[in-house]
């Protein structure tokens, strides 16, 4: 009978020299995917600061002309500390009062809220940036809203509110001293209105809380 020579089949046989030498490739490899990833942890971290700073510029330059509208109106500006080095980013990011604004049309948007605001309302900065301002009040609560705002309208600034508002989990909270105005009323080009309100009752101006740095999100 014929035989059938069957090859050797085994896996090759590696000496312990080779054994080094991909074990040093495997490491080499492992220490360049390493090293990618690390850098492109980086990079993704760099853009996020980069929108995050360009995010707050834009904020700050649009509370800027908030606050020239609301002093044009009352012959002051928003209230801040004097010894405050930095008075917009006091405002945008320590002001213990929130600051709000909405653009014009039939269903405004905010364009505009600071920290304190955001933490009120427990809504992102771009969660805020896509919201109707009439859903920051209760169904049964935006008739008098829209009574406020006609006032606004009518006559540049209203003042001394306090009322209901809901948040982003639907729950009601009372907003204090509350001040609206309209924006762009002296040059005749509208663009929006603004409020700020107090999440507590006003403290008199100058009293030390009011410079302490109370809202962090």
């Amino acid at each position: 009978m014929s035989g059938i020579l069957v090859g050797n089949l085994s896996a090759p046989i590696i000496t312990e020299e080779g054994v080094d030498v991909l074990s040093h490739i495997t490491d080499s490899v492992r220490i360049d995917f390493i090293t990618e990833a690390q850098h492109s942890q980086g990079v993704n971290r760099q853009a996020k600061e980069g929108e995050k700073s360009m995010a707050v510029a834009e904020d700050l330059a649009l509370l800027k002309k908030i606050d020239a509208c609301y002093h044009q109106l009352t012959g002051e500006g928003l209230y801040c500390p004097a010894d405050v080095e930095d008075r917009y980013l006091w405002l945008h990011e320590q002001a213990p009062y929130s600051i709000l604004a909405h653009g014009r049309g039939p269903d405004p948007i905010f364009m505009y809220a600071n920290h304190c605001a955001l933490h009120c309302f427990k809504y992102s900065r771009e969660e805020m940036l896509q919201l109707p301002s009439r859903l920051s009040a209760g169904p049964s609560d935006r008739a008098a809203r829209q009574v406020l705002l006609d006032t606004v309208t009518r006559d540049g600034i209203a003042k001394n509110y306090t009322g209901p508002r809901v948040d982003q989990q639907g729950n009601s909270f009372i907003i204090y001293d509350g001040e609206v105005w309209q924006l762009g009323r002296d040059s005749g080009d509208l663009w929006g209105q603004a409020a700020l309100f107090w999440p507590v009752p006003r403290p008199p101006l100058g009293d030390p809380i009011l410079g302490v740095p109370v809202i962090k999100i």
